[in-house]
C-alpha cells in the first residue's frame, strides 16, 4: 500500500468535466455494467475490433477476474467523468469501488467511431474533501480568469488580487512540483495553491496560480516524452506567467516573484536566471541533492515504514540501479533503466542544470523555507541550500517544526497517509512569505 502512495504522488490523475462527452460517459457506464455482470459477449461488441487489447470477450473476461483476485469484489462505480480539455476529448476516467480499494480505469476511444479500443489501469486519485483555511476571508480579495500562453499551448489561470488596496501589489507566480498539476495543485483534500493565494491576499499580495502543462495537455505531452525537460515542462509556462503578469495594470512589475514547490523549486532557480523580470524567489521544500537520490531515499522511507521485506529489497537494490544509471548517464541514446520513467534526455538536463549553482550565481533575494517533518525533500536538502548559498548575501531560511512537505502541521511522523488527510498550509509560512516579500526594494 506504501509504494502505491508513491507511486500516486508521483504521478496524479486528476478528473474532470467536458460538455461534449456524454456520450462516451455513458457509454463508459455501460461497458461497466456488462462487464460487472459478466455479460463479457456484450461488453465486447462495444470495442474497436482493430484493438490489440481487447482481443476477444474472453481478454475482458481475464482482465476483469485479475482485478477482483488483487482487489477484491467489484462494488460500485464511484465516478464516470471526461476531461476537461478538448485535447483529451476522447477518453474517460472511472473510479471504482472494490473491496479492498479503489481503482482509477481510463477508457479510451477511436474517433469518430466512439468505440473503446482501450482501457488502462491507474492508482485512483485521493477524495477531495478540501476545506477552505480558517483565515479564509472571502471579502479580502477577487480573482480573475486569464490563460498562460506557450506557443500552441494555452493554460487557463486565475489571478487573484487583494481587494481594498489603492497602489499596485507585489505578486507571486506559483510553480508545481512534480507530475501534472491542476491550478490549485490538489492533492487529494488539499489544495496548498489556493491556500497560498488566499493568504497571501490577506497580506496585500496577489498570485497566478495555473494548469501545469503536463496536465492540461496530457495526451500531447505522452507523444513527446522521450524529448521533455524541465525546460518545456515547467520553465517556459512559468516565464511566459512572467510576461502576462507584467500587462496586469495592478500589478507592481517591479515586484514579480517566482514561488517553487519542491520541483518547482528546482526550476525557480532557472526560471530567474532566464527571465529578466524576477523581482526573487521563494523555493519551498526544494531538493538541493539530485533528483535521483531523492527519490531513493524517499523508497527508503516509505518501504522501512512497514519493515522492509524481500520484495522491498528487491524493488530498492533496482531503484538503487537506476540512481546509478542517472550518474553514469552520458547521452540520450544510453540504452540504462532509469527512475520514474522518465527519459534519459530529462535526466541528462537535470544534470546539467545544478539548482543551487544556478542560485547562488543570481543576484536577485532568494527565500528557502522547509518543514521539518517533511520525508520527501529533507533537511538534508535545506543544509544543502544553506551551504550553496552562504556567500550570497539576498538570501533567507526558515525551517518550521511539525510541517511536512506541503507545510501542513502534523503531530506523527510524516507518512505517504498524509495526502489522504485534509489540511492547510500553515498561516505562519504565508505571514513569512509576505513579510519577506514586502522587504524587497
Amino acid at each position: 500500500m506504501q509504494r502505491l502512495f508513491l507511486l500516486f504522488y508521483l504521478s496524479y490523475v486528476f478528473t474532470g468535466y467536458a460538455q461534449d462527452s456524454r456520450l462516451l460517459e455513458k457509454n463508459t457506464a455501460i461497458f461497466l455494467q456488462f462487464v460487472s455482470t459478466g455479460r463479457y459477449e456484450m461488453a465486447y461488441s462495444m470495442v474497436d475490433k482493430s484493438s490489440k487489447t481487447f482481443s476477444d470477450a474472453k481478454s475482458i473476461e481475464q482482465a476483469w477476474n485479475k482485478i477482483q483476485e488483487e482487489l477484491g469484489r467489484f462494488k460500485n462505480i464511484e465516478s464516470i467523468k471526461s476531461y476537461p480539455d478538448t485535447q483529451r476529448s476522447n477518453l474517460i476516467l472511472s473510479i471504482l469501488q472494490f473491496e479492498k480499494s479503489r481503482l482509477a480505469i481510463e477508457f479510451v476511444y477511436s474517433k469518430p467511431t466512439n468505440q473503446l479500443s482501450d482501457w488502462i489501469f491507474l492508482p485512483a486519485p485521493l477524495r477531495d474533501n478540501y476545506v477552505l483555511p480558517l483565515y479564509h476571508e472571502p471579502n479580502a480579495y477577487t480573482v480573475q480568469d486569464c490563460f498562460v500562453k506557450t506557443g500552441k499551448y494555452e493554460l487557463p489561470a486565475v489571478l487573484t488580487l487583494p481587494k481594498n488596496v489603492k497602489e499596485k501589489v507585489p505578486l507571486v507566480i506559483l510553480v508545481h512540483g512534480s507530475g501534472p498539476h491542476d491550478k490549485d495543485q490538489s492533492i487529494g483534500p488539499t489544495k496548498i495553491f489556493l491556500d497560498l493565494s488566499i493568504g497571501l491576499a490577506k497580506e496585500g499580495i496577489a498570485t497566478l496560480r495555473y494548469y501545469k502543462r503536463t496536465y492540461t495537455y496530457a495526451n500531447e505531452m505522452i507523444k513527446e516524452i522521450k524529448n521533455l525537460t524541465l525546460q518545456e515542462e515547467t520553465i517556459e509556462d512559468a516565464l511566459n506567467a512572467i510576461e502576462l503578469c507584467k500587462g496586469f495594470s495592478t500589478v507592481d512589475t517591479s515586484k514579480i516573484f517566482v514561488l517553487g514547490h519542491s520541483l518547482g523549486g528546482v526550476a525557480a532557480p532557472r526560471i530567474a536566471m532566464q527571465s529578466k523580470n524576477t523581482a526573487g524567489i521563494i523555493l519551498l521544500a526544494a531538493p538541493s541533492r539530485p533528483l535521483e537520490e531523492v527519490v531513493l531515499s524517499q523508497y527508503e522511507y516509505i518501504l522501512g515504514l512497514d519493515g522492509i521485506d524481500s520484495n522491498d529489497q528487491t524493488l530498492l537494490a533496482t531503484i538503487k540501479a537506476q540512481a546509478n544509471n542517472v550518474k553514469q548517464l552520458q547521452s540520450s541514446e544510453d540504452n540504462l533503466s532509469l527512475p520514474l520513467g522518465l527519459s534519459a534526455q530529462y535526466w541528462l538536463d537535470l544534470k546539467k542544470h545544478d539548482p543551487v549553482k544556478i542560485a547562488a550565481q543570481l543576484s536577485i533575494p532568494i527565500c528557502v523555507l522547509q518543514g521539518e517533518n517533511d520525508y520527501q525533500v529533507t533537511m538534508q536538502d535545506f543544509e544543502g541550500w544553506k551551504k550553496g548559498l552562504a556567500p550570497h548575501k539576498k538570501s533567507y531560511f526558515k525551517s518550521y517544526p511539525m510541517l511536512n512537505h506541503l507545510f501542513i502541521a502534523k503531530k506523527d511522523k510524516s507518512t505517504p497517509k498524509d495526502y489522504e488527510e485534509q489540511g492547510n498550509i500553515a498561516f505562519p509560512v504565508i505571514q513569512d512569505i509576505a513579510k519577506w516579500v514586502k522587504r524587497q526594494n
